[in-house]
């Protein structure tokens, strides 16, 4: 049941943005959040937005995660699961979420 509350707050609640579609992501919470009507009235170097989303400015290095397959790869998957399966629910959230955006892309 936690799990389908949880889809469900995520569906009706969140806008969904992945850190392997960055640039994407951004678009769309410009566009949602109405960023890009502020930059036009005062301006931002499209330059500084790009340096700023490759480097960002809170980065910390993690540890890689072990090979698939591995036992410390499988207790991790079965301690995680869930979380795994949520996650896999926000991209295909992040996916629907882009037909709101599909005509504002074309005037953006």
């Amino acid at each position: 049941r936690d799990f389908e509350v949880a889809k469900e707050i995520l569906r009706t609640k969140c806008l969904v943005g992945l850190l392997d579609q960055l640039d994407e992501s951004v678009r769309r919470f410009d566009l949602y959040f109405g960023f890009a009507e502020t930059a036009a009235k005062k301006p931002v170097d499209p330059t500084c937005t790009a340096k700023y989303l490759k480097t960002g400015t809170n980065r910390h290095s993690h540890p890689s995660l072990p090979p698939p397959g591995t036992p410390l790869h499988q207790e991790l998957a079965q301690k995680n699961h869930m979380d795994v399966r949520l996650f896999a629910y926000a991209q295909e959230l992040f996916a629907e979420q882009a037909t709101i955006f599909a005509t504002s892309s074309s005037t953006a």
